[in-house]
């Protein structure tokens, strides 16, 4: 007897059709998958250079909702409502989760939110017609202003390392109104204050330091410490530009007890006198300050130009030191600004008058004795801060 046998090559052609079928599934998905990504791709690109052209556009004073538009439409994304839309707002809100993020609410950023449908062509099978993207681009536009030197801190220590660099101790009696006291040092114990009537500072400000600050457990006054530092060495921008109109060697002059406006550029010593001057500027280029003794000084920085409240100025080329010891009647108004020189202040000021700001590298108060430091910003130095942007989501 012959046996029959049923073929089966009837089964393989039937699963070799469904597996072509399926391998064409996953790639049709994946290339309006692959379309979703690209959209995705060029949406964030086109976002962030929206965001950076409505920046630039703030800070030229130029009309910047409509310039970020406009550069996310030469992307592809014209707002239609239909294939995108765009949203650009300063300051930022809502992002694209819903959820707010750290520049809510700042004006000095852009935002600009790209929302965009892309169509699907092989998914629409599995009932997929569209596909939706939402990127977010955020870039800072800070405009271009004139900014207090360290925070516009009363007292401050521009060194970025080192123990102490703002110190009160021993006898001094230092009290600062309207304006704090501010160490850029990143040591643990970058302020020490011995004891309380060391340092008194205004309540509305405090100390502040990027490191640590060693002062008395009781001690009354606001403490910050972890502050942003400064960077060493300064910025360009942060340091004065000036013209000398007066050049001495040493100073003053004999026999001159009042001085005219302007800029004093002085390569050797400023010897202590009875002295006065109205609207004038130091630029001590070589030597620092020593003063000890007795002297009636009475000086107040210029109003305008560029050198508008900055009364006396060591250069970072000059690291000379500034000691102030005896017993003066100083009458001064202005910024003392020493950013690579210390600051030594001893001595007896009762009843003096200091609308000043005394920034040094580092500032050491042990032995002055009832001095009263008012800092008054429309009095003292400030640096043009040039407009910045940034991309910074």
């Amino acid at each position: 007897m012959i046996k029959k046998y049923k073929s089966e090559s009837g089964q393989a052609i039937v699963l070799i059709v469904l597996g072509m079928i399926a391998l064409i599934a996953i790639v049709a998905l994946a290339i309006d998958g692959g379309s979703t990504f690209s959209d995705r791709r060029h949406a964030q690109n086109a976002a962030d250079t929206a965001a950076l052209a409505a920046a630039l556009a703030r800070v030229s004073e130029q009309s910047w909702q409509s310039i970020g538009l406009d550069r996310a439409a030469s992307n592809g994304y014209t707002n239609d409502g239909i294939k995108s839309t765009v949203t650009v707002v300063i300051p930022p809100g809502a992002g694209c989760g819903g959820s707010l993020g750290p520049y809510t609410g700042n004006t000095d950023y852009v935002q600009v939110i790209i929302n965009s449908n892309v169509d699907m062509f092989f998914a629409q099978i599995i009932g997929i017609t569209q596909t939706h993207n939402c990127v977010e681009a955020i870039a800072r536009a800070r405009l271009g202003a004139y900014t207090p030197l360290f925070y516009g801190s009363a007292i401050a220590a521009t060194a970025c390392h080192g123990e102490g660099t703002v110190t009160a101790w021993g006898n001094a009696s230092v009290t600062t109104i309207d304006g704090g006291v501010f160490s850029n040092s990143d040591d643990p114990e970058a302020m020490k204050i011995l004891k309380n009537e060391n340092l008194q500072v205004d309540p509305d400000f405090g100390v502040s330091a990027v490191g640590g600050i060693d002062a008395p457990d009781d001690y009354p006054f606001t403490q910050v410490t972890g502050a942003e530092q400064i960077s060493c060495p300064l910025p360009d921008d942060m340091l004065p530009e000036y013209g000398c109109d007066f050049e001495y060697d040493d100073f003053p002059p004999e026999g001159v007890t009042e001085l005219e406006s302007g800029v004093y550029c002085i390569s050797g010593e400023f010897t202590k006198a009875d002295l006065t001057g109205v609207g004038v500027t130091f630029v001590m280029l070589n030597e620092g300050i020593q003063w000890s003794g007795n002297a009636e000084m009475h000086f107040s920085a210029p109003e305008e130009g560029p050198t508008k409240g900055l009364l006396m100025y060591l250069p970072p080329t000059n690291s000379n030191e500034i000691r102030l010891n005896g017993t003066f009647e100083l009458d001064i108004s202005g910024t003392i600004f020493a950013p690579a020189a210390d600051i030594v202040l001893l001595g007896s000021y009762e009843g003096v008058a200091m609308f000043s700001q005394w920034i040094g590298y580092t500032v050491d108060m042990s032995g002055a004795d009832d001095m009263f430091i008012h800092y008054d910003q429309g009095l003292s130095w400030e640096y043009p801060d040039p407009a910045k942007i940034e991309l910074t989501k």
